[in-house]
């Protein structure tokens, strides 16, 4: 079995779900999306976290770096929110799973 990798060697696309929100990142083009959901998924039973809005949400930024993912764990990175070289340092809720979405 091989072990998925994400970090800032990675290329492609990903889907990253944590415990409030998902994250598309787009390692080709170097941006991160979140979109907050407050659960597993849309589908989930999971509805007592209560999701804070971050400033950019549903918006590609400027993905600057990003600590190895793991699951289990939060995930760790450095954005341009405000896309002027400002940095940013988010760190998100556990990482429940997270995969490519094509083939790597």
């Amino acid at each position: 079995m091989t072990k998925i990798t994400l970090d800032m060697h990675s290329t492609g696309q990903w889907i990253v779900l944590t415990e409030a929100s998902l994250y598309l990142l787009d390692m080709d083009a170097r941006t991160i999306t979140r979109s907050p959901y407050g659960g597993m998924g849309p589908d989930s039973k999971d509805t007592k976290l209560l999701v804070a809005s971050l400033r950019q949400d549903n918006s590609a930024l400027p993905l600057v770096d990003l600590l190895p993912v793991k699951t289990g764990e939060p995930m760790s990175m450095i954005v341009d929110v405000r896309k002027d070289g400002f940095l940013t340092s988010r760190h998100t809720t556990h990482v429940r799973m997270f995969y490519p979405t094509t083939q790597q």
